[in-house]
């Protein structure tokens, strides 16, 4: 067997990358860190600490959890990690997604978030004659999709600020108006934000320990959007929700067949 050097330091280092780089390795390695216990391993101070962590949840590799712990996030899974949790989700919450399209006649989707991005990881078509597209595979901006604007309302307000700061100018406004108004009444809506005439509703949905881990949004014509429809499709909505939520606290795949 040959010994393998341990790698040298490097003469020059770059101290803030180096300690975010550690920070990676200790959620890597070790599962979930308190701001303390990682201030103190990195030897740093908690505001730098705190700063380092919110940049790594910001791009993904890290989430915080509803106790304040730091955990690892999507950007630090293995790819067969993220495969088994993709399709972990979308097993469970297909059937439940199917019998919400049929009820509402609209398009549903099914999106997980990876940093500043949501990427549509299924969708299941209405049988309204005029609806919107299959967006299997999709990858938009968290700001934009509905469901990515129920996740970001969830999230810790560093990482919320991170956003602001990478936002294009003057786009904030409409942003944080979104996020005030999904915080308040627990859904979040996209008026033809990404796509002309075409609106859609997104909530969030949850592990059993109440961290949002994905969403799902509800999409149509605008012309059909009007106040009473709303409020009928988020009734529905979070009554899928519910039962999903049911589902992956059970540990188990939805049993609902819906055919297509």
């Amino acid at each position: 067997m040959q010994n393998t050097p341990l790698q040298e330091r490097p003469a020059y280092v770059i101290e803030s990358v180096d300690n975010a780089l550690r920070l990676l390795q200790m959620l890597r390695d070790e599962g979930p860190v308190r701001l303390t216990e990682a201030s103190a391993r990195i030897e740093v101070s908690r505001s730098t600490a705190h700063r380092l962590l919110a940049m790594l949840v910001y791009r993904g590799f890290a989430i915080q959890r509803p106790d304040k712990a730091y955990a690892p996030g999507p950007g630090l899974l293995s790819e067969t990690s993220q495969a088994e949790l993709v399709g972990r989700l979308r097993s469970t919450c297909r059937p439940h997604l199917e019998l919400l399209a049929r009820r509402c006649g609209e398009s549903v989707n099914l999106m997980i978030r990876t940093g500043p991005h949501v990427r549509f990881i299924q969708t299941v078509e209405g049988s309204a004659t005029l609806r919107t597209a299959d967006r299997q595979g999709a990858v938009m901006s968290t700001l934009e999709a509905s469901g990515g604007l129920a996740l970001v309302a969830e999230a810790p307000p560093e990482e919320v600020r991170a956003m602001e700061l990478n936002a294009p100018r003057g786009w904030w406004p409409t942003v944080e108006k979104e996020l005030e108004r999904v915080r308040r009444h627990g859904f979040a809506l996209n008026l033809a934000y990404t796509e002309p005439h075409v609106a859609a509703i997104g909530l969030a949905l949850h592990d059993p320990n109440g961290a949002g881990i994905a969403a799902f949004s509800i999409s149509m014509p605008q012309s059909r959007l009007d106040p009473r429809r709303r409020d009928e499709l988020v009734a529905q909505a979070r009554e899928t929700r519910r039962e999903i939520e049911a589902d992956l606290a059970r540990g188990r795949e939805g049993r609902l067949v819906v055919s297509e």
